[in-house]
């Protein structure tokens, strides 16, 4: 888990002025958080992002020039650090898939309630991978159906325990929930996403779910 700074700064990218001023409210009304900057456009992601200087990004789909999607692609490869929670109201399959594939660290609906969105900031900042249940289910429906059968997948040799905490990662569950549903404890959730990481040559939590999902890693 990451040492959390005094304040976790935020940066928005979203182009409706509503929801721009709905989200920095829930901003401000959390005393760990900051809201470095509210951008209408990802047009300038670069130079918005080192203006700012978010510890993370919470980042709309459609919006006027660049998309949310391409904006994510281009943080990738000169923030790969950066957490980024796609928060849009489109819940279609080929926006969720592009998104994670994409490298997104979660995936919320606009519709989310304030609590909820809190929560998913503190979880993406600390490595985790929020997505509305919807989502989840989604993600879950896509998996089994279309990638599940993708051919010659490559053999990771995950263990039986590895695969469980995998397929938990991929349903958006936290640490401290796949703690609690396998019956075991936190740092030993931590060791196995390790391994994880290892084996699947990956550096995150979005990492591992993306390489899951493309490459019909769980049966």
């Amino acid at each position: 888990m990451k040492t959390t700074p005094s304040k976790i700064r935020i940066a928005v990218f979203d182009d409706n002025p509503f929801f721009l001023e709905t989200i920095g409210d829930v901003v401000k009304s959390d005393k760990g958080f900051s809201l470095c900057g509210t951008f209408a456009h990802a047009n300038n992601i670069i130079s918005d992002i080192k203006s700012s200087v978010p510890d993370i990004v919470l980042m709309d789909i459609d919006m006027p020039g660049m998309n949310g999607i391409d904006a994510l692609k281009i943080l990738r490869k000169h923030f790969p650090e950066l957490p980024v929670i796609m928060l849009t109201q489109y819940d279609d399959d080929d926006k969720i898939i592009a998104s994670i594939c994409s490298g997104a660290n979660g995936y919320k609906l606009k519709t989310a309630s304030p609590e909820k969105i809190i929560k998913s900031i503190y979880d993406a900042y600390n490595g985790h991978t929020p997505l509305s249940p919807p989502i989840a289910k989604k993600i879950l429906h896509l998996f089994t159906g279309k990638f599940s059968q993708i051919p010659e997948a490559r053999e990771y040799f995950l263990s039986p325990r590895e695969t469980q905490v995998l397929t938990l990662l991929v349903e958006g569950k936290s640490y401290k929930m796949i703690a609690d549903e396998l019956r075991i404890s936190y740092d030993t959730v931590r060791a196995h996403i390790k391994h994880i990481y290892k084996k699947l040559q990956v550096s995150s939590v979005s990492g591992a779910v993306s390489r899951a999902l493309r490459e019909g890693i769980i049966n």
